[in-house]
């Protein structure tokens, strides 16, 4: 039986590159830029080549026959019967196949060649403990935060934090790629795919709070009584970290509350304030 690949190609690895071997002497058909655009989960990404350029990398693999798919409707139509598809198992693809191909058999194959969008998981309201403050100390760590968030190159969300003890600030951090800056436009970043707010332990940077609290203990500074603001409402794992080291106070801007997050710091008497 003849078969053929469907997959999007944004970026050529050796995640492709195996995927593509296995099927020389095969019809493979690469999505179009202008077919790929017209998805709901398409992303524009800055290291992504146009499906011309990666089709002319391609052809120097012998025995590889690539073509470009630039009309839904048409390749549809021009599919003929008895054919077995296989298809890269991502959002974009999984999208068209499902808008352009539906009631056919595809098989799915599951190697790892992008991120892929996640399942998105339920925002809550944060339950803070206090009236709002509005003081004017409180107001102006926070906003010294969001300074700091500024420098965060984690442009899908940036968030800093300061850490303060006895009414003195002693750190501020903000979210940070690791172990350089460039690791997202290098890798690509997992979050494109999942919303945000949601998930969060998947990412590939280091949050302020997990960054202060690492620091604190590489200078061998008790964290046991002080305060955290952070612009941003911590995520289940920083507000875990921050629950069992000592911190009493949680200061925040905005945010939502997610899986048991906001459950775990008030069962270790964290108080959650919110600074307006």
């Amino acid at each position: 039986m003849k078969r053929i690949l469907i997959l999007y190609v944004p970026v050529i690895h050796q995640g492709y590159l195996n995927l593509l071997y296995s099927f020389i002497g095969s019809e493979v058909y690469l999505l179009g830029e202008e077919v790929a655009r017209k998805l709901d989960c398409y992303r524009y990404e800055i290291r992504a080549i146009s499906p011309d350029a990666i089709r002319a990398m391609l052809l120097g693999i012998k025995g590889l026959k690539i073509h470009i798919i630039l009309d839904g409707e048409k390749f549809r139509n021009d599919l003929p019967d008895g054919v077995e598809i296989f298809s890269s198992n991502d959002s974009t693809t999984r999208e068209f196949n499902s808008l352009f191909l539906p009631g056919r058999e595809i098989k799915y194959l599951n190697s790892f060649l992008a991120w892929d969008r996640a399942k998105i998981a339920a925002l809550n309201p944060v339950e803070y403990d206090c009236e709002i403050s509005t003081a004017e100390f409180d107001r102006e760590v926070m906003h010294l935060a969001e300074t700091e968030s500024e420098r965060s190159p984690d442009w899908w969300r940036q968030v800093g934090a300061i850490l303060v003890k006895e009414r003195r600030m002693i750190m501020s951090v903000f979210n940070s790629a690791v172990p350089s800056e460039l690791m997202s436009y290098a890798l690509g970043d997992p979050r494109d795919y999942i919303s945000a707010g949601t998930q969060s332990e998947l990412q590939t940077t280091l949050h302020c709070e997990q960054a202060i609290i690492a620091e604190a203990a590489k200078k061998g500074i008790a964290l046991e009584g002080t305060s955290i603001y952070t612009t941003v409402f911590p995520c289940p794992v920083c507000a875990k970290l921050i629950a069992y080291s000592g911190i009493k106070n949680c200061y925040f801007k905005s945010g939502h509350a997610v899986l048991d997050g906001q459950t775990i710091l008030k069962a270790k008497d964290v108080k959650i304030i919110l600074v307006k």
